[in-house]
């Protein structure tokens, strides 16, 4: 791009001596550079490099022989520690992490219906009920 056009505000006399000279230094740099870029193009669109999808290609290769040997290890390993790392890989690649113990979210098991509340005739017949099958015939 010559200078005029990048400095549309550009007067006198550098503007009229450098021109000449950039628009010939722009077409000898395009005709000995044809596979540059020209400006607002890209060489890779998709952003990235070919060795990206290789090692993606070979992790996937690899991941049977892989998993099966953490399978191993978190199943028989000499070390706790190994058991442990590995046994958490393995849940985690099959979608059954374990999750850690919150006590704020655990809910309390209080029973769904609240004995106080029944009548003395439905005591009566509850009482009986448990008498039954706490009795072996």
């Amino acid at each position: 791009m010559c200078y005029s056009q990048r400095m549309p505000s550009a007067k006198g006399k550098i503007a009229r001596t450098l021109d000449p000279v950039d628009l010939a230094a722009e077409r000898r740099t395009k005709a000995a550079y044809p596979w540059r870029w020209q400006p607002g193009q890209t060489g890779n669109p998709g952003g990235l490099s070919k060795f990206y999808w290789e090692t993606r290609r070979l992790a996937r290769d690899a991941a049977p022989a892989v998993m099966a040997r953490l399978i191993e290890l978190a199943l028989h390993a000499d070390d706790e520690r190994v058991a442990s790392v590995c046994g958490v890989a393995v849940l985690d690649r099959a979608g059954i992490r374990p999750t850690d113990y919150n006590p704020s979210e655990d809910q309390s098991q209080q029973p769904s219906w609240d004995p106080g509340k029944l009548t003395r005739e439905e005591r009566a017949q509850f009482q009986v009920i448990l008498k039954k099958l706490a009795k072996p015939d």
